[in-house]
């Protein structure tokens, strides 16, 4: 659901985060293979681009929250807003966030990790949630039926205790993903 508006959005911070994460040193050789995030230069047109997406957020309207779970390479969530622009409704970015697995959660299945990507965005952006109405979008099915799922697994459980804050707030979409 990310990859609309930036391509490959948490695989593409694999090498920064590896870069971050140790004491590798960082060379900017051109015939190295770079992720394509990497390799654009930065131009005044994509810096208009951006001010065109992002929208500064506004308390009274809801908001959109979508989240992605790449398969064992990282976590990616973006936080939407629906703002009147010249007259007429228009949706805009408020904030991108993302974050690679770590090796014990590489391990998750797949509705483990998209409810891991939930609990972390959810944890994330608390400040622009906290009390607001606002629609989760997901990819997975299993999420559809969160709040009232019936789980013996631990880290489920206390996920399903984590988001109780927003249960009254928060509307889950199932909404399929793009090839």
């Amino acid at each position: 659901m990310l990859r609309k508006n930036i391509p490959a959005f948490p695989i593409g911070e694999e090498p920064l985060g590896k870069v971050r994460s140790h004491d590798i040193e960082l060379y900017l050789d051109v015939e190295r293979p770079y992720s394509p995030m990497l390799r654009r230069p930065p131009c005044p047109e994509s810096l208009e681009t951006r001010k065109e997406i992002e929208k500064h957020i506004n308390e009274l309207l809801g908001m959109d929250l979508y989240i992605d779970a790449a398969c064992s390479q990282g976590l990616g969530a973006a936080l939407h807003q629906i703002q009147i622009v010249d007259g007429e409704p228009r949706e805009g970015v408020v904030c991108y966030i993302s974050r690679q697995l770590k090796d014990s959660e590489a391990r998750y299945g797949a509705t483990q990790t998209e409810f891991l990507c939930l609990i972390w965005a959810l944890d994330k952006l608390h400040d622009y949630l906290e009390g607001a109405v606002f629609e989760f979008y997901t990819d997975c099915t299993a999420l559809k039926s969160l709040l009232n799922m019936k789980t013996t697994n631990r880290h489920m459980l206390r996920w399903q205790i984590a988001i109780q804050e927003y249960r009254g707030n928060m509307t889950i979409i199932y909404k399929e993903s793009e090839p």
